[in-house]
């Protein structure tokens, strides 16, 4: 696995706009492991535990073994170099976790070598405690043994698996392409997380400035559309009740017969007689009126 620097120049509020989180924890954890970033160490360890506990087939057990321990125990012997005392709660801490990882495995029938596993943290821990009580013994390891078994085998080795774990975790968690996302946000409204974007917008600036710097998107579209939005939009309003209120055709209808008219108001109003309701309202007939819990008023059907 290979990774090639872009000397990208976007802020990392930018980035989180474009990476997701995930891909920018193993972009976090590739960093720290190229520049030897042995403090950071612990939080490296700590991802895999996690990560390998919830997906055992990201790594296989000798190679997790072999991962977290290595970082763990050269984030230790930093710790002793820098200063021993003053780090001893975190080294402590850092022995346990070894301890109680080896332990695990030990016992498991996953691994094979379970007694070198009981070995390894035995002299390791023998070792930090010779360091932190003589300080000779400090001295002569740092100059003689720690440049050998520590040097660029130890680190190669901890470069491999770490790009085998994140090499898996990239296979695990592909970036979804704009439809899956669409479709997995269906139910869950993100209208907030946009505002928020949008009332601050410098990041988002940023990014958009960039990547059209890089000159990747074709600038040439199409004028030949039909503007629908615009010549909308330019309708007057007496256009647009023009438009609305055109008489009704008879001949679009494929029917021979037009409207019924009421009996006799066509007659009468072609005479020109003031027409009311009274003049077709049923006669002789009696009305039953139901009455409701709420009062409606009758309503007569011509006949």
């Amino acid at each position: 696995m290979s990774w090639k620097s872009e000397g990208c120049s976007l802020p990392r509020a930018s980035l989180c706009l474009l990476v997701p989180p995930v891909r920018l924890m193993s972009a976090f954890m590739w960093q720290v492991v190229q520049q030897r970033s042995v403090l950071q160490y612990d939080k490296l360890a700590d991802f895999i535990s996690l990560a390998a506990e919830m997906v055992p087939e990201l790594l296989s057990p000798t190679q997790k073994t072999q991962l977290i321990l290595g970082l763990r125990a050269r984030l230790v012997l930093e710790l002793c170099r820098c200063d021993g005392v003053a780090n001893l709660q975190i080294i402590q801490s850092q022995l346990d976790k070894i301890h109680t990882c080896s332990a695990e495995l030990s016992s498991s029938d996953q691994m094979a070598s379970s007694d070198i596993l009981k070995t390894s943290y035995s002299n390791f821990a023998s070792l930090v405690q010779n360091m932190l009580n003589v300080p000779f013994e400090k001295e002569f390891f740092f100059q003689e043994i720690f440049p050998a078994s520590y040097g660029s085998a130890y680190n190669q080795r901890i470069h491999q698996l770490m790009s085998v774990f994140l090499s898996r975790l990239e296979e695990l968690l592909p970036i979804p392409d704009l439809q899956q996302t669409a479709a997995w946000l269906t139910e869950t409204p993100v209208s907030e997380e946009i505002g928020l974007h949008l009332s601050e917008p410098f990041a988002l600036k940023a990014l958009l400035h960039h990547h059209r710097q890089l000159g990747t998107l074709n600038s040439v579209w199409s004028s030949s559309e039909e503007d629908i939005i615009l010549s909308t939009l330019a309708l007057s309003l007496q256009t647009a009740a023009e438009r609305f209120t055109e008489p009704y055709n008879q001949e679009d209808d494929g029917s021979e017969e037009g409207t019924p008219a009421l009996e006799g108001f066509e007659e009468e109003s072609s005479q020109g007689l003031d027409v009311t309701a009274d003049d077709w309202l049923p006669k002789k007939k009696e009305v039953f009126i139901h009455t409701p819990l709420k009062e409606e008023s009758p309503r007569a059907h011509p006949e």
